[in-house]
């Protein structure tokens, strides 16, 4: 129960849109994506990545939706209701820990781009420095105690203070404030790009398909991508789910909070691509840049050069780009705090601004030891030779977050039932739900073999990586071989089966 004794509710449904695409759209949009594009080819990846978008990612998070409104409660709570007195509320549980888990590192990222706001306002990362200096700075922001936990901590109180007012004056006022302010920055950023010299081989890496360009592990990389941007399997599009009313129209919100969390990747794509090979003719596409070394040592160098030299200018875009960076990150630690925040309000019934700020502080404590992790030279904040910071990152994106999307795919389709799930899903404005079959099918087959993929060949690679297991590198080649190609055949005839559906099946049915 919350303070008032009523359960809060999206006062619109622009409110609940923009809320959940803000908590899809992340660092994984901007940072990851351009990486991943990069290290997959380009156009092959994005092409293979959409439509794992929409085939995949629709169907779960149209899942995590009708789990959260029919039960109108948190993650926890919603397993409690739908299924009482069985262990499935584990499941929720599990979501509210991963919430602490990827908020306690997320915002020490959050942190650094903080400072780089501020570095792009002064001027100091857009006055000519090399890539050697700019490595040297992001060292100087990451690796200083100080000054890395003292804007992971300002990081932290912006969103304690989002979550704070609660859903309607906190998190739906500002997401209807930062999401705007986020594409309008993007399309900034992009139209200058494009305006640069030869910007046109950035947009043909990103949009031409390159069969050469295909490895054997381009599916699972572009399923692995998909699957993450979204925020999927942490419970917290069941918790934004369990504040909408009844009223709304799930399939067509889930396709809309997919189709912008897309969007907001390709623009990252266009925002980076068509610059960098504009102002770098002479490098081929198999060394096209991503990841850290792109967004902290390598993009700020080429702000100096988009404006022929111009420092104002440089400032001026370079502050725009981080500040869209940090938006991004914000509206995400935002979903991410109120999964575990919802929970303590819901099943613990503690006042919203207590659970806000307790919770916020602890972790802020919980994920000191990840700012420290990049400080410490020696094994302080390391386990296993890796970071703490690497550690969580990796416990929680590649192994607990596929374990909550199989888990709450395998809760719709096998426990709470095909009338139950269909009959929310058709609620409020969708009763001619044309895909709902499918859409369960997927939930049912599709999806926990495809995502069973995913954490199975990341066991085996890390096994092998760290000699638990003698596997050869052919063997697991060979074995992503074998699963692209059921993959491609599972992913055609689910588009094929979506076509005749849509199209010819609703058809006869009007006739």
């Amino acid at each position: 129960m919350t303070e008032l004794g009523t359960r809060e509710h999206w006062g619109s449904r622009i409110g609940f849109i923009l809320a959940s695409a803000g908590c899809a759209v992340g660092l994984g949009n901007i940072w990851r994506f351009p990486t991943t594009a990069g290290d997959n080819g380009g156009g092959l990846f994005v092409l293979i990545y959409l439509t794992w978008v929409f085939v995949l990612g629709v169907p779960v998070m149209l899942a995590e939706f009708t789990i959260g409104r029919a039960a109108q409660s948190n993650a926890v709570g919603s397993f409690r209701k739908l299924a009482p007195r069985t262990p499935w509320f584990m499941l929720g549980g599990m979501g509210v820990l991963v919430g602490f888990m990827i908020l306690s590192f997320y915002a020490v990222v959050g942190g650094w781009i903080i400072g780089y706001v501020f570095s792009s306002i002064s001027g100091t990362i857009v006055s000519g420095l090399s890539p050697t200096s700019l490595g040297n700075y992001f060292e100087l922001v990451a690796q200083d105690p100080l000054i890395s936990i003292f804007f992971f901590f300002v990081f932290m109180a912006v969103t304690i203070m989002i979550v704070y007012a609660g859903v309607g004056e906190g998190i739906e006022r500002w997401s209807k404030i930062l999401m705007p302010i986020l594409l309008v920055l993007f399309v900034l950023v992009i139209a200058r790009g494009l305006t640069l010299p030869n910007a046109f081989r950035g947009l043909e890496f990103l949009f031409v398909p390159r069969m050469e360009d295909f490895k054997p592990d381009t599916m699972s990389a572009a399923l692995g991508q998909a699957f993450f941007s979204l925020s999927l399997g942490m419970g917290a599009m069941i918790t934004y789910g369990g504040y909408l009313k009844r009223h709304h129209n799930l399939p067509n919100s889930a396709i809309q909070v997919v189709g912008l969390d897309s969007m907001v990747a390709l623009l990252a794509g266009l925002a980076i691509f068509p610059a960098f090979f504009s102002i770098n003719p002479g490098v081929g596409f198999h060394e096209a840049p991503g990841g850290e070394g792109l967004i902290f040592t390598s993009f700020p160098q080429i702000f100096l050069q988009m404006f022929g030299g111009d420092v104002l200018m440089a400032q001026l875009f370079g502050t725009a780009f981080f500040s869209l960076i940090l938006i991004a990150a914000l509206t995400s630690s935002i979903s991410l705090l109120e999964v575990v925040v919802a929970y303590f309000v819901d099943e613990r019934g503690w006042a919203r601004r207590n659970a806000a700020v307790i919770m916020g502080l602890i972790t802020f404590l919980l994920g000191i030891p990840s700012a420290l992790s990049n400080v410490a030279a020696d094994k302080t904040f390391k386990v296993l030779g890796i970071s703490f910071f690497d550690l969580m990152l990796l416990i929680a994106n590649e192994y607990l977050l596929p374990l909550g999307a199989l888990m709450i795919s395998v809760f719709v389709a096998w426990k709470w039932g095909k009338k139950a799930a269909l009959e929310e899903a058709r609620t409020g404005g969708s009763v001619d739900f044309r895909l709902g079959e499918l859409w369960f099918f997927i939930l049912r087959w599709i999806a926990p073999f495809i995502i069973a993929q995913i954490i199975a060949l990341k066991i085996l690679s890390d096994l092998r990586g760290i000699n638990v297991i003698a596997v050869s590198k052919e063997f697991v080649d060979n074995l992503q071989w074998v699963l692209t190609s059921v993959n491609a055949i599972i992913l055609a005839g689910i588009v094929i089966s979506g076509v005749y559906l849509w199209f010819v099946r609703s058809r006869k049915k009007t006739e």
